[in-house]
């Protein structure tokens, strides 16, 4: 389904943020997912991200290694195709993970596992574009996630800012850039799974 937001955007109380609100819930009750329109990230700064990427993934195995997630306490960076495995096969892509760039956090014994995510992003230095790019299109995308959880909480019959505490001030995303490189023969790209 194809959700256009930007009545929601716009005036989330007027009749046609209203509509936006029911349609959501609608698509979250019936099909699951919906193709989001109207959200104001320009196209020119998603084919930035398409073109960062290309020109990571045609860089040799030593550049890409250079970000390596291994080298990151996050596990943020390079995974090359065949690190991850599905249902005991490896995936025959190869990612680049980011988070929020932050600083690391310096935990102790009874901190929470899941701290030690904070931290730092790695970008590779022979693709200068990738950090400002990502940087952009990572908050715009944060910020319309912030919309649609919005959306969400006024279409369960609760104050808009319900999910507040989950996504405010930083909630913590991670954005995986994809390629599934092609291989003689087939094999999975990624296996079959749920998120």
């Amino acid at each position: 389904s194809i959700l256009d937001v930007s009545p929601f955007l716009a005036d989330e109380n007027s009749p046609g943020g209203r509509k936006v609100v029911n349609d959501l819930l609608q698509i979250c009750r019936t099909i699951g997912f919906a193709y989001i329109v109207g959200h104001g990230i320009p196209a020119s700064l998603d084919a930035a991200v398409i073109e960062a990427s290309k020109q990571f993934f045609a860089l040799d195995d030593k550049e890409k290694q250079s970000i390596s997630n291994t080298k990151s306490r996050q596990f943020r960076g390079y995974s090359k195709a065949g690190m991850e495995y599905t249902k005991g096969k490896p995936d025959l892509r190869e990612q680049i993970d980011f988070g929020p760039d932050s600083a690391a956090l310096e935990l102790t014994p009874r901190d929470p596992a899941w701290k030690r995510l904070i931290g730092p992003n790695q970008y590779p230095a022979a693709v200068p574009t990738m950090r400002p790019t990502m940087t952009e299109w990572m908050g715009r995308m944060t910020d319309l996630s912030r919309s649609i959880m919005r959306a969400l909480a006024l279409g369960l019959e609760q104050p808009a800012d319900h999910f507040d505490y989950a996504v405010r001030p930083d909630p913590e995303v991670i954005t995986k850039i994809l390629h599934y490189p092609c291989v003689a023969g087939g094999g999975q790209g990624v296996g079959a799974h749920q998120d």
